[in-house]
């Protein structure tokens, strides 16, 4: 019986450092894209940061935002029927705004902006 416990809890522990690893990798990633993107630019001879760049990001980040609390409406009802640490949700949570956002501001970037 302790050696099934302590196999349960091992599992745990490598669920959580891959969970870890997963949100630090994301966080990279996402850095790097827009670091990318800046020496791109630059290289180029580009302006680094024009108008419609700035408003894309204003948008796809208030849109994000708003998206993002009906994120953590659902996330807050469904938490007692979860089997996830408090802890475990909020990470979880970061890393579906992250997404939302990176996937808002791609359709943005692909789609453009319409006007009013």
């Amino acid at each position: 019986m302790l050696f099934i416990s302590i196999f349960v809890l091992d599992i745990y522990n490598i669920k959580i450092k891959i969970m870890n690893k997963l949100v630090i990798g994301i966080i990279v990633v996402f850095g790097l894209f827009f670091i990318f993107r800046y020496f791109n630019s630059l290289r180029k001879g580009e302006p680094t940061g024009d108008e419609l760049s700035r408003l894309i990001v204003q948008k796809s980040s208030s849109l994000a935002f708003y998206v993002s609390l009906y994120l953590w409406i659902l996330i807050s009802y469904f938490s007692d029927r979860l089997n996830f640490e408090t802890d475990q949700l909020i990470g979880y949570g970061i890393i579906a705004m992250a997404i939302i956002f990176a996937g808002i501001w791609s359709i943005f970037k692909i789609i453009g902006l319409k006007k009013d």
